[in-house]
């Protein structure tokens, strides 16, 4: 049996034991261990994301001049980045547009789990239930056109015309958080939250899965969950990718 496989039906198994809903405290709880763990020492869990860089660079000072962003503020930056590969996936070509597009797929993996886990429980206590479930719901049915994606050919027909409908998919669930979901978090949370959420939103990028997993994508409990098994199986691949690009011959 594959790795990949072995990740897929170990992550199946935890999503039907989670509970429908996620405990906020339990999710509080996993968040503030993590962020311990990366701040007591940072060698234990090294970046391996080839998107951070580039994720720090781009970053925008907040419209009121400070440099300090908030957890929104992270988010919407990370969105102007998705937005921009996206683009480059769909003009470009060969090896460039693989680069581009396994860049996209580990932003998009590392982006969305941590919207799962730390914005959508605010969510959930602000702009209301079903607006977070609705969220969450299209970021699955996203996470399941990456994996369909990332199996396919990408210099075919095929892969262009199922791209062209995951950008539309991608770019409609960023516009509903960018209208409706960001700005009552932004007016309900106090900006000492909203730093924190920044804080918590990148250490749980830092050791997010790198590849979607849509059998637990949507859920914040089968995401906390999964996360350390998954994110080391992705992990694993990534690392076997590149050394597969670096051999002789290729």
């Amino acid at each position: 049996m594959t790795r990949r496989k072995t990740a897929e039906l170990a992550s199946e198994r935890a999503y039907t034991r989670a509970p429908a809903e996620a405990d906020e405290r339990d999710i509080q709880r996993f968040a503030d261990q993590v962020a311990a763990l990366a701040a007591g020492d940072s060698d234990t869990a090294p970046d391996l994301l080839t998107v951070r860089p580039r994720l720090r660079e781009e970053q925008k000072p907040r419209e009121d001049g400070s440099a300090k962003q908030d957890g929104i503020d992270v988010l919407l930056s990370q969105h102007d980045l998705i937005r921009q590969l996206l683009a480059r996936v769909g003009s470009a070509q060969g090896e460039c547009k693989e680069s581009t597009f396994h860049e996209l797929r580990a932003l998009l993996a590392m982006h969305e789990c941590a919207e799962e886990i730390i914005l959508r429980p605010v969510s959930k206590s602000t702009i209301g239930i079903d607006v977070a479930e609705a969220r969450n719901q299209e970021e699955k049915e996203i996470a399941r056109l990456l994996a369909e994606l990332e199996g396919m050919d990408m210099s075919t027909g095929d892969f262009d015309s199922r791209f062209a409908e995951f950008e539309l998919a991608v770019q409609d669930h960023l516009g509903q958080e960018e209208r409706d979901e960001f700005p009552s978090v932004r007016s309900a949370c106090s900006e000492a939250q909203l730093r924190k959420m920044a804080s918590r939103v990148r250490v749980v990028e830092r050791v997010a899965p790198t590849h979607p997993h849509p059998v637990v994508a949507g859920s914040a409990t089968a995401q906390w969950m999964t996360i350390p098994f998954a994110a080391l199986i992705d992990r694993i691949r990534d690392a076997s990718l590149a050394h597969r690009k670096r051999e002789p011959g290729d």
